[in-house]
């Protein structure tokens, strides 16, 4: 049986189609990367202006914009979002121009000078894997007298509750150490890491929310123009 030479010509066709395929996929993800912007720099992210009826709005940084709600409060007032989550509904048109209507309570929060509220119009300070905000509302008559009857020293007129956002799974939850530690249990280096540093859970937990966060980088599509 002789010796047989390879075929080169299909060897070269066959290099160059492979180099090609390579070259369209690396194209394709630094396109699909260039269209969204990363957490890490967050004193950098854009966020478009507007209403965020459900948290994946935010999260495809797709609010309704002032124009498309329905109300008698001035747009252009620096309250026109505090006015407009006071109602009981919120009115707008959708992106086919018809009628809809949302309760106020449903609302997940909304976007103005590129600063993230919630409904309850708190702002969330810190934005990534972990997001993190603290309600303040003011104490109830029935509250006050409740709290009077089991303490001696009256309450202040104000409460405030630290809360997280699980940004993966679309949770808000209340910032204590067993939520915390759930999510940090995901990354288990870090988790070990967080284990072993020494202290009271509360004393370390915002280093590993930051590290966390680092570690973890979520992304938003880029604001349009």
């Amino acid at each position: 049986m002789g010796y047989r030479r390879p075929n080169l010509l299909n060897w070269n066709t066959m290099r160059k189609l492979l180099i090609c395929i390579f070259l369209s996929i690396y194209v394709i993800q630094v396109s699909a990367q260039a269209a969204y912007q990363v957490i890490a720099n967050q004193e950098k992210l854009q966020f478009e202006e507007g209403l965020y009826l459900h948290f994946k709005d935010w999260k495809n940084n797709a609010p309704i914009s002032r124009a498309q709600i329905i109300s008698l409060a001035d747009p252009n007032d620096p309250y026109f979002f505090e006015d407009i989550l006071s109602q009981s509904y919120v009115s707008y048109y959708n992106h086919y121009g018809e009628v809809q209507r949302m309760k106020s309570s449903k609302v997940f929060g909304y976007c103005q000078d590129n600063i993230i509220y919630t409904r309850d119009h708190a702002e969330i300070r810190t934005i990534g894997a972990i997001c993190m905000f603290t309600e303040v509302r003011p104490v109830t008559n029935i509250e006050r007298t409740f709290a009077s009857l089991a303490f001696p020293f009256p309450p202040r007129n104000e409460t405030a509750k630290s809360f997280i956002i699980d940004f993966e799974y679309n949770r808000k939850l209340f910032f204590n150490r067993r939520n915390m530690e759930d999510i940090l249990e995901r990354d288990r280096d870090l988790f070990q890491d967080y284990l072993d540093t020494k202290g009271k859970w509360k004393d370390k937990i915002h280093q590993f929310i930051a590290l966390y966060n680092e570690r973890n980088p979520i992304y938003f599509p880029i604001a349009s123009d």
